[in-house]
């Protein structure tokens, strides 16, 4: 498994009128996990962040439950933590799932990485999916 670094984390976010390509991180078994830098920013709710979000593909004709783990690394901490908890996310016979508004809390599609509006220091420098398991 490959470890994304996020060295330049800036430079990404950078412009937010350019849209940004999915990039794979997973695939196997017929699914896929893609991931790729976004911008939210909900005046009502008070936030403007840098987030990366996720996608889940499943290319089989059969309904798969994907179970994985992250190990996260901020800028505030000098290891890579694993998150609070395993993530699961049940995905129909040749569908794709990913983070949208009905979905922006889950953090099951997202990782936070960075706050626009510099209230919370810290950043995200890096991210790595572990423990995939498919059923």
């Amino acid at each position: 498994m490959k470890t994304i670094t996020f060295l330049f984390f800036t430079l990404l976010f950078a412009s937010s009128s350019k849209a940004q390509e999915w990039q794979t991180y997973y695939e196997d078994q017929g699914v896929t996990i893609q991931y790729k830098p976004a911008e939210i920013n909900d005046p009502q709710l008070g936030i403007h962040h840098a987030r990366i979000v996720f996608r889940y593909e499943n290319k089989t004709n059969n309904e798969v439950q994907l179970n994985f783990n992250r190990l996260i690394t901020y800028s505030d901490s000098e290891m890579a933590k694993p998150q609070e908890k395993g993530f699961s996310v049940s995905i129909p016979a040749n569908s794709t799932i990913e983070y949208n508004q009905a979905n922006a809390n889950d953090k099951t599609f997202y990782l936070f990485a960075q706050d626009k509006k510099n209230t919370i220091k810290r950043s995200l420098i890096n991210f790595d999916i572990k423990d995939v398991t498919i059923n």
